[in-house]
């Protein structure tokens, strides 16, 4: 079976399982399994729907036999085991299943539970049978004492009522009936003849291994599993979003903000002097200015007439909030230019007259942005300074490689871009010095190729795309290159674009075509991959390329902070 035919027959799979029809979903998924035994996103899918817990079991152990860093998985093998009691230590590695015995689990019947079973010691918990000789042994103990006073009370009132009984043996006999109560001080009451002698009462004070009122054996106890908190992270109301997105089809690309939550929506007023297929802008007036309190509260009334010639692309916000800069296309030609947020009068940043020069990314100083251009034929990085716009320095200046899609370091020292350095044609992710000469680091290796890496604002993580598994696909990984982990499962044939850090870390937003609607939209995920929300607003136009702005919950990188390789 080709892996054409392995991917449709696992999504005709899926598709029995989100259906409901579990039978048939079992059968096809071990059809799959049978043809790819590594499969994982199969092996994953067979223990959701497995009707079984110990095959369940096993599948979610095959998972992570092929994928370690599988973290639903092992969240799934976790509870299963404190559901069922397992004991196995967590050191002790998981059994391989067998495949005969899973391709039996939809036949076979699981064993009926046998209530008349000797209890084994050793399946219990580590304390119950310790704890149940405890309470033996204090019950003992309790009866023993109980026992003792009761012997010592009776013997004092054998000798008071002997004493007694010689005194008034001449006068008339008074009777009654002691009554002997057990307790931390038990007493014997007072009687009172008929002759009106008053006998003392007795006092018997007991030790603490006294019987109590009445006993009932402690059923045997086990721990409920401890709930996993996870923080919350803020509401997305709190973070906005700057992007390039278009009204509908054929229409020219502008600059919109919104906020996480897709909620107030506005178009950036920009106007870009026109130019030429060199680079070179022409000159123009420069418009008045307007104070930046009224332009933060007031929206602008009309949208500005842009010539459909120009679109404005890949916006990047600096590090303080104040500046945008993005990729202004006039024809064959793009140019970065940066201008005042919201508004204002953009500044050209490059003269390369190239088809294409993208990707901007702002150092976290604000002084310095690096780009990628194909000016010299080629995908190159380069670095221009933000306040003279100098000539662009080439970092990656050479002739054989594909360089692209650059993204900072948090501490400003690295970047990280996409290369194809190591096989033509297949992008990975590499890591190089700022400044200076440098080892430089590879940090993925994997089929097909891996590209758009951008780093969270602690400098912990980076996340990435790779179309490793056919179609384009949201991942992350430690900053050093280990831990690959995917977030954008079983989502079809989704296209995942354009990753971009929230300045707390606690989001991540990407533009994709996944859900219902296949126009590019923009995403906002959480780093486990387990929520994802659409921004965009429902429409025929496209959003691409969002980026961050940054708010009062902004963090920088984790105080010991340091890149390093893994490889």
């Amino acid at each position: 079976m080709d892996p054409e035919e392995i991917k449709a027959l696992l999504k005709s799979g899926i598709d029995a399982a989100k259906n409901n029809n579990l039978i048939i979903a079992r059968s096809i998924f071990q059809q799959v399994i049978d043809a790819d035994p590594r499969n994982e996103l199969a092996w994953m899918w067979l223990a959701q729907v497995s009707d079984n817990t110990e095959h369940r079991r096993q599948a979610l152990e095959e998972v992570l036999s092929i994928n370690p860093n599988n973290e639903k998985a092992r969240l799934a093998l976790d509870k299963l085991q404190i559901g069922t009691g397992s004991l196995r230590p967590a050191s002790t590695p998981p059994a391989r299943p067998s495949e005969p015995s899973l391709r039996r689990s939809t036949s076979t019947p699981s064993e009926p539970v046998n209530v008349f079973r000797p209890v084994n010691r050793q399946q219990l918990p580590r304390d119950t049978w310790a704890n149940s000789r405890r309470d033996s042994n204090r019950l003992g103990l309790w009866l023993t004492g109980g026992v003792a006073v009761a012997l010592i009370g009776l013997a004092i009132l054998l000798i008071v009522l002997r004493a007694t009984g010689e005194d008034e043996a001449a006068k008339p006999t008074a009777t009654f009936t002691p009554v002997i109560i057990f307790s931390p001080t038990a007493t014997i009451p007072t009687a009172t003849p008929t002759t009106g002698r008053i006998v003392p009462p007795i006092t018997v004070t007991a030790g603490p291994n006294i019987l109590p009122p009445t006993w009932t054996p402690s059923a045997t106890w086990t721990p409920p599993p401890s709930p996993t908190w996870t923080p919350q992270p803020p509401e997305l109301n709190r973070y906005r979003l700057v992007f390039s997105g278009n009204s509908a089809a054929g229409d020219p690309f502008v600059l919109y903000s919104i906020t996480a939550a897709n909620t107030e929506l506005q178009q950036l007023t920009v106007s870009v002097p026109p130019f030429d297929d060199t680079g070179i802008a022409e000159p123009t007036e420069q418009p008045t200015e307007v104070p930046t309190d009224e332009v933060a509260t007031e929206a602008p009334t009309e949208a500005p007439q842009l010539s459909n010639e120009i679109e404005l692309l890949d916006p990047a916000m600096s590090p303080d909030g104040t500046r945008v800069v993005f990729t202004a296309q006039v024809g064959e030609v793009q140019e970065l230019f940066v201008m005042d947020y919201p508004s204002g009068t953009p500044r050209q940043l490059t003269r390369l007259g190239a088809e294409q020069t993208f990707s901007a990314a702002w150092s976290p100083d604000g002084t310095s942005i690096l780009f990628a251009s194909n000016a010299d034929g080629d995908f190159d990085v380069y670095l221009v300074d933000v306040a003279s716009a100098d000539d662009p320095i080439n970092l990656t200046n050479n002739e054989e490689f594909e360089d692209r899609d650059p993204t900072w370091s948090p501490d400003g020292k690295v970047y990280a871009y996409a290369s194809d350095r190591a096989a033509k044609g297949q992008l990975e992710i590499f890591v190089a010095p700022v400044q200076g000469e440098g080892d430089v680091c590879q940090m993925t290796e994997s089929s097909n190729s891996s590209f758009s890496p951008v780093w969270s604002p602690d400098g912990i993580t980076i996340a990435f795309i790779t179309n490793r598994n056919t179609d384009n696909d949201l991942f992350i990984m430690r900053s050093d290159g280990s831990g690959e982990r995917v977030l954008s499962v079983n989502d079809g044939d989704a296209e995942e674009r354009d990753p971009a850090w929230s300045p707390d870390g606690r989001w991540l937003v990407v533009s994709s075509n996944r859900g219902d609607n296949p126009v590019t939209a923009l995403w906002v995920v959480s780093p486990d991959g387990k929520t994802w929300q659409r921004v965009s607003p429902e429409s025929e136009g496209e959003a691409r390329g969002a980026q961050w702005m940054t708010n009062e919950l902004a963090v920088g990188p984790a105080p010991d902070y340091e890149f390093k390789c893994a490889r």
